[in-house]
């Protein structure tokens, strides 16, 4: 890729002088990126999820007692984490 070029006047060209600063030591000053860890965005539970997880629950207490509402009301909770 080339390098662009923009017109600068002579006056602030000459009267201003380049630093000699390079780009490792301006790196190594700046706080590393890559390193950071930023949690992910929390996903819901899909349809097909809960179903799953109410049918085990059904399972687990052997279809005795409870109800189909409580099943996917507490698979929902258990899913989403609250």
């Amino acid at each position: 890729m080339a390098r662009r070029t923009t017109a600068t006047s002579p006056s602030t060209s000459a009267a201003t002088p380049r630093t000699s600063r390079s780009r490792a030591s301006t790196a190594a000053t700046a706080a590393p990126a890559a390193t950071a860890r930023v949690p992910a965005p929390r996903r819901e539970p899909t349809v097909d999820e809960i179903r799953r997880r109410a049918y085990e629950i059904y399972l687990d207490r052997r279809g005795v007692g409870g109800s189909p509402e409580s099943d996917w009301l507490q698979a929902e909770r258990e899913l989403r984490g609250f």
